[in-house]
């Protein structure tokens, strides 16, 4: 049954692929230069009408060309578009035609031609479309206007940023967006924060959507981010928005001429901290100096009388050349497991254009990351297919807008996975053999070389969503500004994972060093199908107008439904007999396993928004949501989120006006804003009591199934409930040269659920129900960002931006913590800011025996030696135990995030540079990365640690057999591993090339033509590196500092081309 759902899903997927690529083929038929006329006795007559050139040349105000002008000629399809000197050439047809001129930023201008033949057309700047457009909840707004929190991204400046995921392109262009990197794993998803909140809501084209579906959109097919991050933005989205929302709109059609655009990219990654391994000979002496240290015996050198380590004569020779003994040899790691750079590669091709009433817009990516392993065996895929269609009924003011996507993300990994093969990695040195005597792979199932070997397995998933929207919007005819429209959505969800393992251990063949094969048991398979849909239908009714050109008054009512379905399914089979069947199938059924679940979900709401302005001078805003969640018992299923927000234009003033006309003055805006959002981030029915099924009864030699009694339950479940507050004031200079703008927001947290264990005897067999607790937590920081925009002579621009993001965070009230925690004032939580956690604090290292036999030490501490850490006795009471963990150090997710930008272009010239880094941030060295066992002693940096005489920089204590040699004294979480992971990294920089404004000026076919090269990553500085890993190294911010995937740097080489 398992694979017949799979074939027809897989079937499913093939048609929608085959059908939008179709769809995407035949569509330049929109684009045919004809115009259809009506004649009374004839409906179909289609006539080509009499042509002639008109060609000329566009400028601003002083005369500078504008490149990419648009010039259409009305009531036709005859459009071209400027070139690089802003000439263009284009066919007019008919006795009176009259063209449009228009250029964004730029008045649009209308022309009668007449009979001229050339023209010299001059465009003037816009100041209202200098007013940037932001995409906010369930519509749009002006800059002017905007009264809430919201920061925005242009599409187009991620496009060529040689990123793995779209998520990581925002780091560092966005204020109030922390991004904590998950390693340079394929496929791996960053962590992403909004103003130091949990996940954020994720929603495309106005549909809540989830961040896997977001990652892998197309850079190129976004138009506009938009990060919503005060209750004032968000609110509109109700319960989940409590932590602010991510929301792209993607590209649409435009009413002019079919473009076709292609872009492309090649680009090699390699890791931002080099895998670099300390020579052989290096190791052995390191690892007989410990050993002598230790009271043992040296395995390669000798002690003189004076007890000094020396080399017997031929010794080094032997070691250097690998045959000192069978087990030891000089092993090359590097040339072994890992690429010297992994290849990424992304081809693009979208179609974009329309005519009067029609638009359409249509894009295909593919983009493939290959991994660092030398076997090739982790690597992601990814296929992304977009289509948007509407045509507008003018005669009846209704518009109909289509849109399909298809997204598809293919991943492999080793069957052992990556973690668990970095911490084997961690432990590698140059000294110990890949291979026996015999050639054959050695050294056990933890060697590295073995778990990459493509034999051995692997773990696939198949990721794949299909969307599918139609909207309409009708303007009421004879009423101003009054629309309705409607939505409905439907997406789809499949996933599925294989996991084979071609033996029990999950790894290649691997010997004993006499030769013999080691049994690493039978084969296994491990298959898993995920699906969900979701069905969204919206309604709304909209109404804008202004009133004797001061009074403007808009008002939106929505009502909105979300279902959402969700099934699993999986299957297991060991035991194989035979490797080479990779199928359920394959498998003894007397090993078969089987699991699967199914679950549902709904939300309604009603959402309301009113605003009003005077002359664009003072501006109120009020929005609210009435949202209704089944994750709640009856009574408590809706919950009301307001929200108000002001702005004052203080540049409207009329008082102002002497200081607008001076050239250092331009405008000013205070803003603030007070909203009420909720999250229901809550288990589902969990006010419902339910029977458990398990295996708790033995009988008859087996375990039997059986039924018992759930969790008990309460009826007091309810939204947590947050309340922010909004202060900001922006203000331009110079004639809009510089910008600055300056925001302060709160946030207040209560309604916690939680088990209250501690306050109830717990029932035999069961735990406690989840309550509304009394926890309260707050939350408040500030928003900075600077952007300087000018130009030198005619051709030379330039800009320099800055943003800064910083927010701290404490408990006001904390349920759960105990008494004696709140009497100390070194260990309490509650109205204490954020730290890493309770740690014990280092003296640094023992020196010598007197000073180890006059300190306190831990219990369970014995055998310590000069070189073992040194702990302090926080509470003075003789013993160093859990009483002496204290409050220590900054979080591990930044709280302090900054962004420098630099650009500057030169005719056909680009440079962008992005700088980013972060403030006061700790990671805590893993034990795989504190080098103080013999076994560690391989990767570059683990020759730093303690012994008599080491007049060098030490990083480690001294080195021991084991952790627990010295009863695990070296191997405490203490403030000794806190590292300092505070960083600033070049983050990205684009040169680039526009080969328009030379060798094809004169094609016309050709709009752009734009070779670039880009880097990610190029630089980091940080206190860190001395201990040869990244600040970011980990999995995600709850394990920076563990070994894993290392984050990578990235060169790539592209080309963007324009018809």
């Amino acid at each position: 049954m398992m694979q017949s759902n799979y074939y027809h899903h897989y079937c499913l997927s093939q048609l929608l692929k085959k059908g939008l690529l179709v769809i995407f083929i035949s569509l330049p038929i929109l684009g045919i230069s004809a115009t259809t006329t009506i004649d009374e006795n004839n409906f179909n007559v289609l006539e080509q009408q009499q042509s002639r050139k008109l060609s000329g040349v566009v400028t601003d105000d002083n005369g500078e060309p504008l490149i990419g002008a648009t010039i259409l000629q009305k009531n036709t399809s005859n459009a071209t578009i400027s070139d690089a000197n802003g000439r263009f050439t284009v066919n007019v047809s008919g006795d009176s035609p009259v063209i449009e001129v228009s250029y964004v930023g730029y008045l649009t201008k209308t022309i009668k031609i007449g009979n001229r033949t050339s023209l010299t057309i001059k465009l003037q700047e816009d100041s209202k479309l200098i007013d940037e457009v932001v995409v906010v909840g369930y519509g749009k707004s002006s800059v002017k206007r905007l009264t809430s929190s919201i920061s925005s991204v242009k599409g187009d400046d991620l496009v060529n940023m040689p990123n793995t995921n779209i998520i990581s392109s925002l780091e560092g262009r966005a204020t109030g967006v922390f991004i904590q990197s998950a390693g340079g794993e394929p496929g791996a998803l960053p962590s992403i924060s909004i103003r130091g909140g949990g996940e954020p809501l994720y929603v495309i084209d106005g549909i809540p959507s989830t961040k896997q579906e977001f990652s892998v959109l197309s850079p190129s097919d976004i138009e506009s981010f938009s990060i919503l991050k005060d209750a004032a933005a968000a609110a509109v989205y109700g319960a989940r928005a409590g932590n602010g929302i991510v929301m792209v709109t993607t590209k649409k059609g435009t009413n002019e001429k079919m473009t076709i655009s292609y872009n492309g990219s090649y680009s090699l990654s390699s890791p931002t901290q080099p895998i670099e391994f300390l020579d052989n000979y290096v190791v052995a002496e390191l690892s007989d100096r410990a050993a002598v240290y230790n009271n043992g015996m040296p395995t390669f050198m000798k002690v003189d009388a004076n007890g000094n380590l020396y080399w017997p004569e031929g010794v080094l020779d032997a070691v250097k050349n690998g045959t000192f003994n069978d087990v030891t040899g000089n092993t090359d790691w590097n040339s072994l497991l890992f690429h010297k750079f992994a290849p990424m590669q992304s081809h693009n091709i979208s179609l974009n254009g329309g005519s009067k009433n029609t638009h359409y817009f249509m894009s295909a990516r593919y983009y493939t990351l290959g991994g660092i392993y030398k076997t090739d065996i982790s690597k992601n895929d990814r296929l992304n297919m977009r289509m948007h269609v509407d045509h507008y009924f003018d005669q009846i003011g209704l518009r109909l807008n289509g849109d399909v996507s298809f997204s598809q993300n293919k991943t492999q990994y080793p069957p052992n996975g990556l973690y668990t093969i970095w911490t084997h990695v961690a432990r590698l040195n140059s000294l110990a053999r890949c291979f026996n005597s015999a050639g054959h792979p050695t050294g056990g199932q933890e060697n590295p070389y073995v778990e990459i070997d493509p034999t051995a397995g692997y773990r696939k998933n198949d990721t794949r969503y299909t969307n599918m929207s139609l909207s309409m919007q009708w303007d009421v005819p004879k009423v101003t500004g009054l629309s309705f429209g409607a939505l409905v959505n439907y997406n789809l969800y499949d996933s599925f994972n294989k996991d084979w393992r071609a033996n029990e251990a999950g790894v290649g063949p691997v010997w004993e060093w006499n030769d013999e094969p080691t049994n690493l048991g039978k084969a296994r398979l491990d298959e898993d199908m995920y699906r969900s849909n979701e069905v969204t239908f919206e309604a709304r009714a909209d109404y804008n107008r202004t009133f004797k050109e001061a009074h403007t008054i808009g008002a939106t009512a929505v009502f909105n439904s979300w279902k959402y379905n969700y099934n699993e399914l999986g299957a297991l089979r060991r035991q194989y007999e035979t490797s080479v069947i990779e199928q359920i199938n394959g498998g003894p059924s007397s090993t078969a396993e089987n699991n699967g679940t199914a679950r549902e979900n709904g939300r309604m709401g009603l959402v309301g928004r009113l605003k009003y302005d005077y002359k664009m001078r003072y501006i109120v805003e009020a929005n609210f949501r009435y949202d209704g969640s089944d994750k709640f018992p009856k009574g408590q299923r809706w919950g009301f989120f307001p929200s108000v927000s002001v702005g004052w234009n203080v540049d409207k003033e009329p008082f102002m006006q002497p200081l607008l006309n001076n050239n250092w003055f331009s405008a000013l805006k205070f803003r603030f804003s007070w909203g009420k959002i909720g999250l229901d981030d809550v288990g589902n029915f969990k006010y419902l009591s339910v029977y458990n099924k398990g295996n708790d009864f033995y009988e008859g030699g087996k375990w039997n199934s059986t039924l018992r009694e759930g969790d008990l339950v309460s009826q007091d479940l309810t939204w947590y409930s947050r309340n922010t507050i909004n202060l900001a004031v922006d203000a331009e200079f110079f004639q809009q040269r510089l910008s600055a703008n300056f925001e302060y927001f709160y946030y207040r947290t209560t309604n916690y659920l939680a088990n209250p264990k501690d306050a109830y005897t717990t029932p035999l067999g069961t735990a406690m129900p989840m309550v509304k607790t009394n926890s309260a937590h707050r939350r408040a920081g500030y928003e900075l960002n600077l952007a300087w925009r000018d130009k030198i002579a005619r051709d030379f621009k330039y800009n320099v931006g800055l943003n800064l993001s910083y927010y701290n965070e404490l408990w006001e009230r904390k349920y759960d913590e105990q008494e004696s925690d709140l009497k100390n004032p070194l260990r309490r939580l509650t109205h204490q800011k954020s730290y890493f956690d309770l740690l014990y604090v280092s003296n640094g290292l023992y020196q010598n025996m007197e000073q180890i036999l006059d300190s306190p030490r831990p219990q369970a501490s014995t055998l310590l030696r000069p070189g073992d850490i040194a702990y302090q006795d926080i509470n003075g009471d003789g013993v160093i135990d859990t009483n002496d963990r204290i409050r220590q150090g900054a979080p591990r997710f930044p709280h302090l995030t900054y962004g420098i930008t630099l650009g500057a272009s030169y005719k056909g010239f680009t440079l962008d540079v992005l700088l980013q880094g972060t403030g006061a941030r700790n990671m805590l060295l893993e034990s795989f990365n504190r080098k103080f066992n013999t076994n560690q002693i391989g990767l570059a940096g683990s020759e730093k640690f303690y012994y008599p005489g080491n007049t060098g920089e030490i990083l480690y204590p001294r080195l021991t057999n084991n952790a627990q040699e010295n009863g695990g004294n070296n191997d405490m979480a203490s403030t000794y591993w806190l590292l300092d992971a505070s960083y600033l990294r070049l983050k990205n920089v684009k040169f680039s090339y526009d080969l328009k404004y030379s060798l094809l000026k004169n094609l016309s076919f050709i709009s752009q033509f734009e070779l670039y090269v880009s880097g990610n990553n190029l630089l980091t500085f940080s206190p860190v590196k001395k201990y040869h890993i990244d600040p970011e190294d980990g999995r995600d911010d709850e394990s920076m500092g563990q070994v894993g995937y290392p984050v990578q740097k990235i060169i790539q080489f592209g080309v963007n081309l324009t018809f």
